[in-house]
């Protein structure tokens, strides 16, 4: 059909606010029991519930049974994260009570076929739990506990690793506190060590944080801590035991997020890449690599706000690239001989995926939403553009121009432009599909989505230079991002 010539801003299109607001859910946490997934899912027809799904190995997809009526939710640090672990087909998990005061927030266990069950005693959402860790060598789950009843020496709440008793439950133990903040704790393979990150006001997790290590006692106690990297300008993320039992964890000392080592002794760099392996650690439980083998681990590597899926050669560091359409990735987890993942692209919403490491062959095990074939024509391609912004400084952003196969505007017309300014500030945005944007240039209009100064993916001193510059430097990236664009032509 022939396109009509209408003004731009004045295009009918396909995309509208129902289709955005109604059918999508949000997907949150993900982990791995053998070759079954779980995550959790927020479902509006549900009231936002965090609904607890399982694809079992063979494909079959279901409610976790037994979960119905509970809502897989931590409250940690606001953001939250890491809300759920499993062994053995036992499911443990936060319960979060929606738009009730006290939020329950407590630790439970559900078995198999069973009843769920609370494991920490009641406390009206002043105690809630995170980054939940299982312990089965002990019997016990190791967790992030925020006591809001008890403020620490910055007058915030008291943040601690706990273990709680993974069967009878119980008063949970302390075993690490002190500092402002605890995440990630990690076991390794043998269960002898544990290893977590740290950090104290006022610094956040991407300024400046610690990674220890320390040994577990008969008794379940941690002895001999120390601290294995974070020289007080260095953000460290996601501390990990490799199955041959040495410590892997991402740090930016080099400028850029790189995955290093540490086998008891001696700190090593594995990759030198200009590139993010690394994120914000906004949310707990969150993991950018995975390993497949103590020789090989499947990353994510963001490059100028575009992530792919890499694969890392432990011996000498090698990275190659894993073949695929992904564009956005996160929550990377290994699933027997295959790696399961959030991923999304412009043309794909954010999905639960699961990548042959080896071939990098995809299947969708669940998207968000649905993106109809009908509407795929409608949607405008993101464009990398890097422009000149305050004091000779560079910053950049994804550009998508109008696009609607059933009209076109004057060629003496300029498309009007809206400016997207993501929040954080140390997010990003990324090419994942939004279809927010795309309302908007189905009907004519330009949008720049930008990644100001502050955003995460293009390096540290990028990402720090927004310090002391908040509502500034963001604001004229964002007003020198429409100049660029008016200046080449795209933009009224």
């Amino acid at each position: 059909m022939a396109s009509h010539q209408v003004p731009y801003g004045a295009w009918v299109s396909p995309i509208t606010a129902a289709m955005i607001a109604g059918a999508s859910i949000r997907l949150q946490d993900m982990q791995t029991d053998g070759a079954d997934v779980y995550w959790a899912e927020s479902r509006p027809a549900e009231q936002g519930r965090y609904a607890l799904v399982k694809c079992a190995s063979d494909g079959a997809i279901a409610d976790v049974p037994g979960s119905a009526t509970f809502s897989a939710r931590s409250l940690v640090c606001s953001y939250g994260g890491g809300a759920f672990a499993m062994e053995a087909g036992t499911l443990y998990f936060v319960n979060y009570v929606n738009g009730v005061a006290d939020s329950d927030q407590r630790l439970y266990r559900l078995p198999p076929g069973g009843t769920a069950l609370p494991l920490t005693p009641e406390t009206q959402g002043k105690i809630c739990y995170g980054d939940i860790l299982v312990d089965s060598k002990r019997g016990r789950l190791i967790a992030v506990q925020q006591d809001s009843g008890t403020l620490n020496k910055s007058g915030q709440p008291t943040i601690s690793l706990i273990a709680v008793d993974s069967t009878s439950g119980g008063q949970p133990k302390v075993l690490q506190q002190g500092n402002d903040f605890y995440t990630s704790p990690c076991i390794s393979p043998d269960g002898s060590k544990l290893a977590w990150l740290t950090w104290n006001y006022p610094h956040m997790p991407w300024d400046v944080s610690e990674v220890w290590a320390a040994d577990i006692a008969a008794d379940g106690s941690l002895t001999s801590a120390r601290k294995v990297a974070g020289d007080g300008a260095e953000s460290i993320f996601q501390p990990q035991w490799s199955p041959d039992g040495t410590l892997y964890f991402v740090s930016d000392k080099d400028d850029w997020w790189n995955l290093c080592r540490w086998d008891g002794m001696t700190l090593t760099q594995v990759t030198h890449e200009k590139a993010e392996l690394g994120e914000p650690q906004w949310n707990l439980g969150t993991s950018n690599y995975t390993f497949l083998s103590a020789q090989e681990i499947v990353c994510g590597v963001c490059t100028a706000g575009v992530w792919k899926l890499s694969r890392v050669d432990t011996t000498n560091g090698a990275v190659s690239d894993i073949s695929s359409e992904w564009t956005d990735i996160s929550y990377i987890r290994s699933a027997g001989a295959s790696v399961v993942c959030f991923a999304g692209s412009p043309i794909q919403l954010k999905s639960v995926v699961r990548i042959d490491a080896a071939t990098g062959k995809s299947q969708v095990l669940r998207s968000s939403g649905d993106v109809s074939v009908a509407v795929s024509p409608y949607l405008s391609m993101p464009v990398a553009i890097s422009f000149p912004t305050t004091d000779s400084a560079t910053s950049h952003a994804f550009y998508y121009p109008p696009k609607n196969p059933d009209f076109t505007a004057s060629s003496d017309e300029k498309p009007p432009l809206i400016i997207f300014s993501h929040g954080g500030p140390t997010a990003a945005t990324t090419t994942l599909l939004n279809l927010q944007i795309q309302y908007f240039t189905s009907r004519g209009l330009g949008v720049v989505d930008v990644n100001y100064h502050g955003s995460t993916g293009y390096g540290r001193h990028y990402r720090l230079t927004l310090y002391k510059e908040w509502g500034i430097m963001d604001v004229a990236d964002c007003a020198n991002a429409a100049r660029y664009l008016v200046m080449r032509g795209l933009a009224d």
